[in-house]
């Protein structure tokens, strides 16, 4: 439902949340780092149109294929990481 797993090396950004779910905040850890995710439920349900981390944006052309649907961001770990903080991270979803 949130939408982050790990597909060889890279992070994949796939959240699927209703409309009910708009400004959902939620505070997790990834890559051993506090992180808070904050999504924006605006235009669809699904597959990221901007996803900006400690504001940086992220590129969202780099798509993870899904038959049934506009697939997820796939977004290198190494990127990813190398734009975290020691504290304080956050990063905003537009679906």
């Amino acid at each position: 439902m949130l939408g982050f797993r790990e597909y060889f090396g890279d992070l994949v950004i796939d959240p699927v949340l209703s409309d009910e779910l708009n400004q959902l905040t939620v505070e997790m850890d990834l890559f051993e780092k506090s992180l808070e995710v904050i999504y924006h439920v605006e235009s669809g349900n699904y597959a990221p149109r901007c996803i900006r981390l400690n504001n940086s944006l992220l590129s969202c052309e780099q798509r993870h294929p899904n038959p049934y649907r506009e697939g997820g961001v796939r977004v290198s770990s190494e990127t990813f990481e190398s734009l975290l903080h020691d504290s304080g991270n956050q990063m905003e979803i537009w679906l």
